[in-house]
């Protein structure tokens, strides 16, 4: 059954008493403002977790989180509209829940990475001694003095310029993977957008593909959170594209049926987990200082691709097949950039831009973090230095994208804490 079988209520469809024309801009502006806001309020929302969350616990949060609730308003979605069978009644429905957002200002803290990089300092430690407090840890002083100093010096030079979207372009590393980042995210959100649409040519209605579609969410993340700091990104990333591409050209070589229907639906589950793994690699590859407006950029423009998905599957009345042999080519093509990207695990993430400009530098191509030899703490350029400088490692640790950093951090605070208690 498809949503125009539906018997929705045409009285309240039809609008008697305002011009049509006016009704239909109308429609077109908040479908645009709501547009514009959804995928800017998640990027958001995502980063100042990932900026909250310590290495260990990134990945974790980051993506079960996002596949737990995700999975079940998406799993739950087709069934109320199944139910309510009324567009106005649905709306209101799927909106009122997000009300609640409006309490969020007021409940979750500022990041304080961003303001550190604002020169916002004293507020920064407030929030810092309110994490303290609820987390039930003391800093040690020595440490807390020595965070505070790097604090300043940080905020010093990323206070010096005002940084925007036009300076990921300016060096060429940096204007290289942004570009890569860009393409990737626009193929990879074209096919997962692209298999949602097809949904209602895998020969079954609509409520129901679309159920077991939006299920592989959380199985999706359960594959990242156990593979993602293994592997790496990079090469995750690259796994999960290619096999969506291959599961996509098996589909296409069945007639529609439960073959074809299971390749496709294995298809939209790798796409899931790469459009993940991309969302949480961009915020990593990206330095600190225009981390925020540098995501929601490659996310906005990666979207413009999405506007190909409905003539993708409407390929499918020239041939059955097409929607999943053009995705999964484009996903192929996609999954061989990703490889050109530098791997953020075991690295310490980018703070300025000089950092995002150096950022793997020295690996190879082929590299990988099971074969990756050199120490997991690199000799960086930072721009309130003349030359390169090795930062405290207890602070420089805090930074490394991964689990090792975090272990690493905690090392060096015992041993620091046990150096006192002997003095």
């Amino acid at each position: 059954m498809r949503l125009a079988e539906l018997n929705w209520p045409k009285a309240r469809m039809t609008p008697t008493k305002i011009d049509f024309k006016t009704i239909v801009k109308t429609k077109r502006s908040k479908r645009f403002i709501v547009g514009v806001a959804y995928d800017n309020s998640f990027v958001m929302a995502y980063i100042l977790v990932l900026e909250f969350v310590g290495p260990r616990w990134r990945t974790f949060i980051g993506h079960m989180s996002y596949g737990i609730f995700y999975t079940i308003g998406t799993i739950t979605i087709p069934w109320i509209a199944y139910g309510v069978a009324d567009w106005q009644t649905f709306s209101l429905i799927t909106t009122v829940p997000i009300c609640a957002v409006i309490a969020a200002p007021f409940v979750v803290p500022e990041s304080v990475r961003w303001l550190i990089g604002k020169g916002h300092i004293e507020e920064a430690m407030k929030i810092i001694s309110k994490i303290e407090k609820v987390n039930n840890r003391t800093i040690p002083n020595d440490v807390y003095n020595e965070f505070l100093e790097d604090c300043g010096r940080t905020a010093e030079t990323l206070a010096e310029e005002e940084y925007t979207i036009l300076d990921l372009f300016k060096t060429k590393r940096l204007r290289r993977i942004t570009l890569l980042l860009t393409a990737v995210w626009g193929v990879i959100q074209m096919a997962y957008d692209g298999h949602i649409r097809c949904l209602d040519r895998l020969g079954m209605d609509v409520f129901t593909t679309f159920t077991i579609a939006s299920a592989t969410e959380f199985p999706a993340e359960m594959v990242i959170v156990y593979t993602l700091d293994v592997f790496g990104r990079r090469w995750t990333l690259f796994v999960a594209v290619i096999l969506s591409g291959l599961f996509s050209l098996l589909a296409s070589s069945f007639s529609i049926g439960i073959v074809f229907v299971s390749f496709a639906i294995c298809g939209r589950l790798f796409i899931n987990i790469a459009s993940n793994i991309a969302m949480q690699y961009a915020a990593e590859l990206l330095p600190t200082v225009i981390r925020g407006e540098g995501v929601a950029f490659i996310h906005m423009t990666g979207y413009v691709t999405s506007i190909c998905s409905p003539f993708i599957a409407f390929s499918s009345r020239l041939m059955y097949n097409l929607p999943m042999i053009i995705l999964g080519t484009c996903c192929i093509f996609a999954g061989s950039l990703s490889l050109f990207l530098p791997e953020t695990l075991m690295e310490q993430l980018p703070q300025t831009m000089m950092d995002g400009e150096l950022f793997g530098i020295d690996q190879t191509f082929w590299e990988t973090p099971l074969t990756k030899k050199k120490p997991p703490e690199p000799m960086v350029h930072h721009l309130h230095a003349k030359r390169p400088v090795k930062r405290p490692a207890i602070l420089r640790s805090s930074m490394i994208s991964g689990y090792i950093g975090n272990v690493k951090r905690h090392t060096l605070m015992q041993r620091r804490v046990r150096a006192l208690q002997r003095h």
